[in-house]
């Protein structure tokens, strides 16, 4: 049973939506409460949930832009990421805000942190390889204390989290590529 912070009335949890921002990943609101909101919404502005859409994507064509649902900036279309699930087919939060979100989860820091530690490298810290665009670019933190450690190149990245940082296991790789290699 979980309460509703709108009603205030206890609830199976099945009458609650999922919600990955919650701790107990569902909604605060019931879904009656948030049926009746979104209902409310769409009276106050004279229209129907589909005349709304409609009119939101009327007016995103005439001027190419769009609205971040996060920033609240109004950007070009090409700033926010594909979702063939939307009915406008673009993400609700622009690139910038999608990435600051991102790193802030994995890594405790903005966008903008990530973007000035991503530009000052510009090869890989393990394998030397120089990054030809920002794509290749992935940034390393200790699984342990989460703290950043640089910036690696994909393979390299991936070959950290395989091995699961264990040095042991490394010794043993280089040492096995030592035993079998050809002169």
């Amino acid at each position: 049973m979980k309460i509703c912070s709108k009603c205030g009335e206890s609830k199976p949890l099945s009458c609650f939506r999922k919600g990955k921002r919650y701790k107990n990943g569902l909604r605060s609101q019931c879904r009656d409460c948030e049926n009746l909101r979104k209902r409310e919404l769409w009276v106050s502005r004279g229209l129907t949930k589909t005349q709304l859409c409609a009119k939101r994507l009327e007016e995103q064509d005439l001027t190419n832009k769009k609205t971040c649902c996060s920033c609240g900036e109004s950007l070009d279309f090409d700033e926010f990421y594909k979702d063939k699930n939307r009915p406008d087919g673009l993400t609700y939060r622009c690139r910038y805000c999608h990435a600051d979100s991102y790193y802030r989860k994995h890594f405790g820091i903005s966008g903008l942190e990530a973007k000035i530690l991503l530009k000052s490298n510009d090869y890989c810290q393990i394998c030397g390889k120089v990054f030809t665009n920002s794509k290749e670019k992935h940034i390393d933190h200790c699984h342990n204390s989460g703290q950043i450690r640089g910036v690696l190149c994909s393979n390299c990245n991936t070959a950290l989290g395989l091995i699961k940082e264990d040095l042991q296991t490394l010794k043993s790789m280089e040492n096995y590529i030592k035993k079998h290699e050809t002169s």
